[in-house]
């Protein structure tokens, strides 16, 4: 299978983004594969198809995708086809895309490993993050004329207005501080607010409004974002959360977790390596 190296987004015009990339070396005829660009606005995707198939072109300018969000991200995948064995493989083979971001250095790639090392085997626990949708069809509780739902508790869009409500959830590892509690009274009785703090390495990128979903089902929506950087390469992220009430509709989002075998802490910190 020809192997797709180097992909890279880059722009200095809000109208488009660019996607290029590169073979590697190989032995077949390039007529033999077709290329697809596939696109998606969540780090794990689903990745779709924004292109037809087609062949022996390295670069791809993508005029819908649109920039005027601060907070939106947009990722990308090439899908190379081999024609006579209709084999298929998506570039990069990892399950994140690739974006318009800066790439990391040896130093910045070195901090960002260090840090998930932490992370997953002492500070960190497993939580599933779910990216907010920012685009794509409308929910029918959504006004197009007043640009407000018209109703709560969809299953539909889990009240984001949009059809599916959030993207694929990334499993990763993210470290919770203990949150504050407080109480204030309203003219409809007492109000419970919880908020905290948290950090994770630098995937994925978290924005406002994503969902931080915790083992024991604490759901968490992100209200801020600041990142440590080299040379604008993110290596870190703090975040700020806040407790999501136990009867809004993100508590139905579905966790596909196999809980006979969950084990959310690292597991070396519950084993004795000594022998007796």
């Amino acid at each position: 299978m020809l192997e797709v190296t180097n992909i890279k987004v880059r722009s200095f015009d809000l109208d488009f983004l660019e996607v290029s990339w590169e073979t590697g070396t190989f032995a077949e005829d390039i007529l033999d594969f077709q290329f697809q660009v596939l696109r998606s606005e969540g780090p794990a995707g689903p990745f779709l198809p924004i292109t037809d198939k087609f062949k022996d072109l390295y670069s791809f300018r993508d005029l819908e995708a649109n920039q005027l969000s601060s907070h939106r991200e947009w990722y990308y995948k090439i899908r190379v086809t081999e024609v006579t064995s209709s084999d298929i493989q998506d570039y990069p083979l990892t399950i994140n895309g690739v974006a318009l971001e800066a790439a990391p250095d040896l130093e910045a790639l070195e901090i960002a490993n260090r840090m998930k090392l932490v992370l997953s085997e002492y500070t960190g626990r497993k939580v599933w993050i779910f990216p907010i949708k920012t685009f794509g069809q409308r929910c029918t509780c959504f006004d197009q004329d007043t640009g407000r739902r018209t109703r709560s508790q969809c299953l539909t869009c889990f009240d984001v207005g949009v059809v599916g409500g959030f993207h694929t959830p990334v499993e990763t590892y993210m470290q919770v501080d203990p949150s504050r509690e407080s109480t204030r009274l309203a003219e409809t009785g007492e109000l419970h607010t919880t908020n905290t703090t948290a950090r994770l390495a630098s995937f994925p990128r978290l924005k406002p409004r994503d969902i931080v979903v915790e083992a024991e089902n604490k759901r968490w929506r992100v209200h801020s974002v600041s990142s440590t950087e080299k040379l604008r390469a993110v290596v870190h992220q703090e975040v700020t959360l806040h407790l999501i009430p136990r009867s809004d509709i993100e508590y139905r989002l579905p966790v596909a977790v196999d809980l006979d075998t969950l084990q959310p802490s690292p597991a070396r910190q519950y084993t004795n390596p000594q022998k007796l």
